[in-house]
C-alpha cells in the first residue's frame, strides 16, 4: 500500500510546473538574431513604475531620434518601442500557461452523504475520494501536445517580428520617395510659376495671346495642386511610420535621410531565393510543429472518446462501522464506439498536412514571383539611370544653348527643365518600387511572409511584360 501511494505522489508532484517570467522568450531573440541580426526586448516595465532597463531603453530612443533616423535606426525603435509587438509577447506567456495546467493533474472531487435512517438508528456516512481516470492516462500525452502548441507559438511570435521588421522596411523606403517627390514637385512649382510670370509680362507688352496666358496659369495651377498632393502623401507614409515606430508627441519631430539607396550591383540571392524561402521558412516550421499536435491527438482520441468520464478513487461508507475499499466508474461503449472521434482527429490531421503542403507551394510562387519583379525593376530603375536621366538632361543643355542664340523662346527652356524634373521623379518612382520588391526579398529569404501582391507597383499589377518592352 506504501509502494501505491508514494507511486501516486510521484505522479501527482510531475504535474507542479511553474509558470516562469518570459517564458520562451529568449528562443524568438535567438530565431530573431539569426534571421535579421537584430535584438528583441519584452519591457517588463510600466509607465507608472519603470524600471532601470524600461529607463535605458527610452533614454536609448530619444538619443536616437536627435539626429536623422536611419533604416537600421528605424528598425531597432520599431523592436523597442511597438507597443503591438509587446502585447504579441504576451502570447508566450499564455502558451506556457497552457503547457503548465497541462501537465498538472485536475484537482480530485470529493463526494459525501449522510442519511438518516426513517426507523432510527445511527445515521450512514458516505464518502468518495475520486480522480478523473483519463487525467492520469493520457498526462504524458497532453504535454506532448502542449509542448507542441508553445514550440509553434514561439514560432509564430518570431515570424510577428520579422513581420514588424518588413513593414518598417516598406514604409521607410516609402516615405523616402515620397518626400522626394515632394522636393521634384517643388521645382515643379517654381518652374511653372516662373513661366507664367513670364507670360504675363509677355501679355502685358502683347507680344502673346490670353490663350497662351491661360494655358502658363493652368499649369501653374496645377503644380501647386500636385505639391500638395506630394507633400499630403508624404505626411501619411511619416504618420504610418510613427505608428510602427510606436512614437508621439515631440518625438514625431525626427528628420529622415532624405534620399533612397541606389541600386546595388548585384541581384538579391540570385536563384537561391525559392529554396531559402522553404527550408528558413517560420510559417512552415510552425505548420510542422501543428502536424505534431494534430497527430499525439489522434493517437489519444479512440480511447478519450471510449473511456469519457471514467473515475477511479477510494469510497468509505460508515453505518456501524467504516468501511474502505477502492472505486472505479468505467463508461459503457455501447451508443458511441468512439468512431467519430476519431475520424474528426485524422480529418484535423490531414487539414494541417494539406495546409503544410500548399503553403510550400505558395512560398516557391511567391519567390520566383519576387525574382521577376526585382529583375525588371532593376532594368527599369537602371534604364532611367543610364539613359533616361541623361537624355533628358542633354535636352536641357541643348535647348538652353539654342534659348541662348535666340532660337527658342523661353517657354521652350521652361518645358524642357519641367520635364526634366519628371522623368526625375519617374525614376524616383522605379526605385523606389526596386527597393520594396527587394525588402520582401529580404523578408522571405530570413523566414518571414510576404503576402500576395495586389497592387501599388508596376509589378505588383502584373506588368512586367510591358516594363520589358519599355526598357529594352
Amino acid at each position: 500500500m506504501k509502494h501505491h501511494f508514494n507511486a501516486l505522489l510521484l505522479v501527482l508532484l510531475s504535474g507542479c510546473s511553474v509558470v516562469t517570467p518570459q517564458p520562451g522568450f529568449n528562443d524568438v531573440k535567438g530565431i530573431v538574431a539569426g534571421r535579421i541580426g537584430e535584438e528583441v526586448v519584452w519591457r517588463a516595465g510600466t509607465e507608472e513604475k519603470p524600471s532601470s532597463e524600461e529607463s535605458e531603453i527610452e533614454a536609448s530612443i530619444d538619443v536616437i531620434l536627435a539626429d536623422e533616423l536611419t533604416l537600421p535606426e528605424a528598425l531597432k525603435i520599431a523592436l523597442l518601442n511597438n507597443r503591438g509587438m509587446q502585447a504579441v509577447y504576451q502570447e508566450l506567456a499564455i502558451a506556457e500557461a497552457d503547457l503548465v495546467r497541462a501537465g498538472r493533474i485536475s484537482n480530485p472531487v470529493l463526494d459525501g452523504e449522510l442519511r438518516f435512517p426513517s426507523g432510527g438508528g445511527s445515521a450512514v456516512i458516505e464518502l468518495a475520494l475520486v480522480q478523473d481516470f483519463l487525467d492520469l492516462l493520457f498526462l504524458r500525452s497532453r504535454v506532448r501536445i502542449a509542448e507542441s502548441d508553445f514550440e509553434a507559438v514561439k514560432l509564430r511570435v518570431a515570424l510577428q517580428v520579422l513581420r514588424l521588421a518588413g513593414d518598417v522596411r516598406r514604409t521607410y523606403y516609402e516615405l523616402l520617395a515620397a518626400e522626394q517627390r515632394v522636393e521634384m514637385r517643388q521645382q515643379v512649382r517654381t518652374a511653372s510659376k516662373g513661366a507664367y510670370e513670364l507670360a504675363r509680362s509677355l501679355r502685358a507688352a502683347g507680344n502673346i495671346t490670353a490663350l497662351s496666358l491661360l494655358n502658363e496659369k493652368q499649369l501653374y495651377e496645377r503644380s501647386k495642386l500636385d505639391l500638395r498632393r506630394a507633400e499630403l502623401e508624404a505626411a501619411q507614409k511619416r504618420e504610418e511610420l510613427n505608428q510602427l515606430l510606436g512614437v508621439w508627441g515631440d518625438r514625431t519631430l525626427w528628420a529622415s535621410s532624405s534620399r533612397l539607396p541606389d541600386l546595388p550591383e548585384a541581384r538579391a540571392y540570385d536563384e537561391q531565393l525559392e529554396r531559402l524561402a522553404v527550408e528558413r521558412s517560420l510559417e512552415l516550421e510552425a505548420r510542422r510543429r501543428a502536424i505534431e499536435g494534430a497527430a499525439a491527438r489522434l493517437k489519444i482520441s479512440l480511447p478519450a472518446a471510449l473511456f469519457s468520464g471514467s473515475e477511479l478513487g477510494a469510497s468509505a461508507e460508515r453505518e456501524k462501522g467504516w468501511g474502505v475499499g477502492p472505486s472505479l466508474s468505467l463508461p459503457i461503449p455501447i451508443f458511441d464506439l468512439g468512431g467519430a472521434s476519431a475520424a474528426r482527429a485524422k480529418a484535423a490531421l490531414r487539414r494541417e498536412i494539406e495546409m503544410y503542403t500548399q503553403h510550400a507551394v505558395l512560398l516557391r510562387s511567391r519567390a520566383r514571383e519576387l525574382q521577376s519583379a526585382e529583375r525588371v525593376l532593376w532594368e527599369q530603375a537602371d534604364y532611367y539611370k543610364r539613359v533616361m536621366l541623361p537624355l533628358s538632361s542633354e535636352i536641357v543643355q541643348q535647348t538652353q544653348l539654342q534659348y541662348n542664340a535666340m532660337q527658342l523662346s523661353p517657354f521652350e527652356l521652361l518645358s524642357a527643365k519641367q520635364r526634366q524634373i519628371e522623368t526625375g521623379e519617374r525614376y524616383i518612382d522605379a526605385l523606389r518600387d526596386y527597393w520594396l520588391v527587394r525588402s520582401q526579398i529580404d523578408q522571405l529569404a530570413a523566414g518571414g511572409e510576404v503576402a500576395p501582391s495586389s497592387g501599388g507597383s508596376p509589378a505588383a499589377e502584373g506588368k512586367w511584360e510591358t516594363l520589358r518592352e519599355s526598357v529594352h
